[in-house]
């Protein structure tokens, strides 16, 4: 194992099958990662999760976790070359589901993390055959879970994952400082021509940023 990966910080929780969701909620909002990634061993383990974290709260495409099995992350990284796929990735958390079938599945996706992130894997007896010979490879911290056996409450689960974005009504007002800025500048600057009448006057042609970015805002509201 390379010693990038051993600055990962790698724990294990026993649960039972039937426990995980509320385990995978659990850690989701009590560790509140910016950014993470769920690995399954199946399109159908992947739609299971997918349904119910949207079920329990978790805003569809939300931006602080995303759902993935090997095959559809490598496809992810590989064929779009999403930048948030590739070196580096940009999670700071890594949650096996499902535990993987072999140990260098297990480290392809520890890769995933960033330096100094977690891979956090939920032991439960239905992969316990595979479970050894990850812990002979790498050194997993394994106990039982520390959060009680209930899911958080929707508001948690949903302010979690929930980005605000800026307002329309704060972008206007930003709109409207730099509108302001703007015509007091473009008055000193005529001031200053009409001093100097010999040079000819050149209208401001430019678009503040603040503007695009306000009209991008809006068209999408």
């Amino acid at each position: 194992m390379s010693d990038t990966l051993k600055t990962h910080k790698q724990l294990g929780f026993f649960c039972a099958a039937g426990d995980k969701i509320p385990l995978l909620l659990q850690i989701l909002v009590q560790n509140s990662p910016k950014r993470g990634i769920v690995f399954c061993n199946s399109s159908a383990s992947v739609a299971f999760v997918n349904r119910h974290l949207q079920s329990l709260g978790v805003a569809k495409n939300s931006p602080r976790v995303v759902v993935h099995s090997d095959a559809t992350f490598n496809s992810a990284k590989g064929e779009r070359g999403d930048a948030k796929m590739t070196a580096g990735h940009g999670f700071d958390c890594v949650i096996n589901f499902d535990l993987p079938y072999a140990p260098r599945v297990y480290g392809e996706r520890l890769r995933a993390v960033d330096a100094g992130g977690a891979c956090i894997s939920l032991l439960c007896d239905y992969y316990s055959d595979f479970a050894q010979p990850i812990l002979d490879a790498y050194p997993l911290s394994c106990s039982w879970s520390p959060y009680v056996d209930q899911l958080p409450s929707r508001k948690q689960i949903k302010a979690w994952s929930t980005v605000a974005q800026p307002s329309n009504q704060s972008i206007a007002t930003q709109k409207r400082t730099r509108v302001q800025r703007n015509g007091a500048s473009s008055k000193s600057r005529q001031s200053r021509e009409e001093q100097h009448a010999a040079t000819p006057k050149r209208p401001s042609a430019q678009i503040s940023i603040w503007s695009k970015i306000a009209s991008l805002f809006n068209s999408k509201s």
